[in-house]
């Protein structure tokens, strides 16, 4: 697999900087030891392009810590006409104050209606995650959340936690979560609790988040 360095991904960051009319734009970055510097380098110039309508990261399994999270959510606040995001960090080394930096940016995206996170096998706890999405559910007009994370994180007792934070979403009505067991996905309670959820059309258990 081909290894990027500093200089490469800030060649790679600097190609962008005439397309100030891109709209859509999918980037796969995987294995890569990508860190804090590395996502400044490539998303600096990127985070440029003001039109975006639909963006994909895809920074799976390198070295982005609490850092490195920070910096990709400062970037991503430039987006304001962004109306679809897929994050897919997993496999990295993001602690909560991570988690919670990214989603505070995050909310700052107005614009913004699809969200695809996906945070499995980072620092960060399911109830800490919780707490960052509380957050989001508070401060954006997200009306499709598409949620990967650690099968092992979630536990019968969190089931409340789910549907409570779905409830604090005012405009969603599609969420589709990657991650649960086969114990929990014949869960009668989780069931029940979901149809509760009035605004709430679509839920979905799945294995492997299509965007």
């Amino acid at each position: 697999m081909l290894q990027l360095d500093l200089n490469n991904l800030q060649n790679i960051g600097n190609c962008f900087r005439n397309f100030k009319k891109l709209q859509k734009l999918e980037m796969h970055i995987w294995s890569n030891q990508l860190d804090h510097e590395g996502v400044s380098r490539l998303y600096s110039q990127i985070s440029n392009i003001k039109p975006l309508k639909k963006l994909i990261i895809d920074l799976q399994d390198n070295n982005i810590q609490c850092q490195g999270a920070t910096k990709l959510g400062s970037y991503l606040e430039n987006f304001q006409e962004l109306e679809k995001l897929k994050i897919d960090l997993w496999s990295n080394q993001i602690q909560q104050n991570g988690i919670d930096n990214l989603v505070s940016s995050i909310c700052k995206i107005q614009s913004l209606r699809h969200l695809q996170f996906l945070i499995r096998f980072n620092k960060a706890s399911y109830e800490e995650i919780t707490q960052a999405l509380y957050k989001l559910s508070q401060n954006s007009k997200i009306y499709r959340l598409d949620l990967g994370i650690d099968q092992d994180s979630i536990q019968p007792s969190n089931m409340s936690l789910i549907v409570r934070n779905l409830r604090n979403f005012s405009n969603i009505y599609w969420f589709q979560i990657d991650g649960f067991s086969t114990k929990l996905n014949g869960e009668i309670k989780l069931e029940q609790a979901i149809k509760k959820n009035l605004r709430l059309v679509h839920f979905k258990q799945v294995s492997g988040l299509k965007y």
